[in-house]
């Protein structure tokens, strides 16, 4: 009778993984089929009125056609607009930060990093986690 119900144990957790397995294998060719594309055009309305999604599907757009290195931290504003959050305390040589969040399409939301030197003009652009 022991080995029975060992038996049946066994065979039920196997059942169990192999379920699971196939559900974690349905959930991510679904986010590796993901058929919205991350080459939207740059609008600068549904940036600011949009979603992080929409955000994250026109960053290679915004970064490849429009550029943001050496522009104001006015022009950016007026671009992009108020960041999500922003840190004026001196890194390095950098005096300051705006923080945009945007969503890839990957498993993470990120921030895209927007860093400015002692003149206010963007100097570096950093995606992060």
């Amino acid at each position: 009778m022991k080995k029975v119900i060992l038996l049946s144990a066994i065979v039920l957790v196997g059942v169990i993984g192999v379920y699971y397995f196939v559900t974690f294998l349905a959930v991510q060719s679904k986010f590796a089929s993901d058929d919205i594309s991350n080459d939207l055009k740059f609008e600068t309305r549904t940036w600011t009125e949009g979603t992080i999604r929409q955000r994250g599907q026109m960053v290679n757009y915004l970064l490849d056609s429009i550029g943001l290195v050496d522009k104001t931290k006015e022009e950016i504003t007026k671009l992009l607009g108020e960041p999500d959050s922003e840190n004026n305390v001196a890194d390095g040589e950098y005096k300051s930060k705006f923080y945009y969040s945007v969503d890839k399409g990957d498993a993470f939301t990120y921030d895209m990093i927007v860093f400015f030197d002692s003149t206010d003009n963007v100097k570096f652009i950093l995606f992060d986690d």
